[in-house]
């Protein structure tokens, strides 16, 4: 009788466990696809983020591209007389070549690249300039006051 008994509970115990499976199965499976419908949603909604961001970033001008001004430095410099800071500051150093310090040759004079300029932070710049033979890098620090832009030549090396 004790056998039977045991044989009873074993066959018990793999029905229990059959079940237990079956139900973890199951509920796993519906889980992985409930994952995999998220994951759908997560990439349509990445796809239309990088789309917007596309469009976004053609409307921004090559001073805005290569400007690592903060909001609040925007907005202190608007405050400070500047209407488009990034691009009130790009223009007003491209009117400064009187900054590089090297001789040019004879019949050319020196010029700032627009596309390599660079606003670093709120008081300071990175640009290339040449003169159509010869390259050459600066570092400037600038401030702003009722909307005038002063610059320093801090380092500059022909390239």
């Amino acid at each position: 009788m004790k056998r039977n008994q045991f044989n009873q509970f074993l066959f018990f115990l793999f029905v229990l466990c059959t079940v237990l499976f079956a139900f973890m199965l199951f509920t796993e499976k519906k889980k992985t696809a409930d994952l995999k419908n998220q994951n759908m949603e997560l990439k349509g909604e990445v796809d239309l983020l990088n789309l917007a961001s596309q469009d976004n970033n053609s409307d921004l001008t090559s001073a805005q591209k290569s400007s690592r001004l903060q909001s609040w430095d925007i907005k202190r410099f608007q405050k400070n007389g500047l209407e488009n800071p990034e691009k009130d500051i790009v223009d007003d150093l491209m009117k400064q070549s009187r900054l590089i310090k090297f001789e040019p040759k004879p019949g050319v004079s020196w010029r700032f690249d627009r596309n390599e300029t660079i606003i670093l932070s709120n008081q300071w710049v990175f640009t290339k300039f040449d003169e159509g033979h010869m390259l050459g890098s600066m570092l400037l620090q600038y401030s702003v006051n009722n909307g005038a832009i002063t610059w320093e030549a801090i380092s500059q090396v022909l390239d």
